[in-house]
This record gives structure tokens, C-alpha cells and sequence, in this order.
């Protein structure tokens, strides 16, 4: 039989900002890990996978590859102002940005300029026979898909 890990985990508090706060705030959570970069770019030919430091290290490869598909996969959400760099970098609207950290929300996926955004949950056994849950929100965007996963760890390993 397969346990939850915790339930707790599943039904938590949802993380919010302060109120009186304007929409689109981001607030982290200062006990959650800084985020890691990791970047998959392709074509045809090819296939190339590093990891970054910074959000300007991701500009100047995209920039420099821009004939290729990314794939940018954040892992982590403690760093406001990476999330804040990224959301600049690829034009993503305020309130995607605050609903990305206010986990967990509803999954959905909204149309938003010339972006699909997809929030959902990944269902994962941590250890065998234990199951726990994860938020993985999703953009997708003219040669680019940009994941954020709520923590460290790779729930996408698999893909």
C-alpha cells in the first residue's frame, strides 16, 4: 500500500503576502532553498545541458543561441530576485510571477501574450511506497519552455 509522505504537504496553508500588499507581490519563503538553473538548448543537430549561476549567464546563451529551443528549468523558489531577473528576462506578467510562489495554487493554464502558462502538480515517490507532491509551473513561449519546480530535486528527471 502507498502512504502519503504528508498530508500536510498536500493541504498545507497556501503561502501568501502580507495583506494590504498590491496583486503581483512576490513574497518567498526564506526557509525554501535558493533556486538552481539548469538549461537544455536544441536543434536538429545537437543537444547541449549546463547549469547557471545567474540569470545574466541564461541571457547571454540564449542571445548567443538564439536559432535553438530552451528549455530553462528552475529549481526552487527562496530567491526573489531571481525570480524577479527571469520574469524581466522573459516579459512574464506580475501576477504569474506571485501565483509561481504562492504555492500550492489551483492547476490551470493561461493564455498570457505570447506565453502559455500551465500550473500543475507532480505526483512523485520520494521513497518507494511514499508518495508526495510537488508544484511545477510552466511557460511556454516562441523557442522556450521555462519550468519552475517548488523544490530542489529533479520531479522532471524522468522527461
Amino acid at each position: 500500500m502507498t502512504r502519503i509522505d504528508n498530508w500536510n504537504a498536500l493541504f498545507r496553508k497556501k503561502r501568501r503576502p502580507e495583506p494590504g500588499t498590491p496583486p503581483g507581490t512576490i513574497t518567498v519563503d526564506k526557509h525554501v532553498p535558493a533556486e538552481s538553473i539548469h538549461l537544455i538548448s536544441y536543434d536538429e543537430a545537437e543537444v547541449n545541458e549546463c547549469d547557471l549561476n545567474t540569470v545574466n549567464e541564461l541571457k547571454t546563451l540564449i542571445e548567443k543561441h538564439n536559432n535553438k529551443v530552451h528549455w530553462i528549468d528552475v529549481q526552487g523558489l527562496g530567491n526573489e530576485e531571481y525570480i524577479r531577473e527571469l520574469g524581466n528576462l522573459f516579459e512574464i506578467h506580475p501576477l504569474a510571477l506571485e501565483d509561481i510562489v504562492n504555492v500550492p495554487q489551483i492547476p490551470k493554464a493561461d493564455q498570457l501574450k505570447d506565453q502559455l502558462f500551465v500550473v500543475t502538480r507532480m505526483l512523485m515517490f520520494s521513497v518507494p511506497q511514499v508518495l508526495s507532491s510537488e508544484q511545477v509551473s510552466i511557460f511556454l513561449g516562441k523557442n522556450y519552455v521555462l519550468s519552475f519546480q517548488e523544490n530542489p530535486g529533479d520531479c522532471l528527471e524522468t522527461l
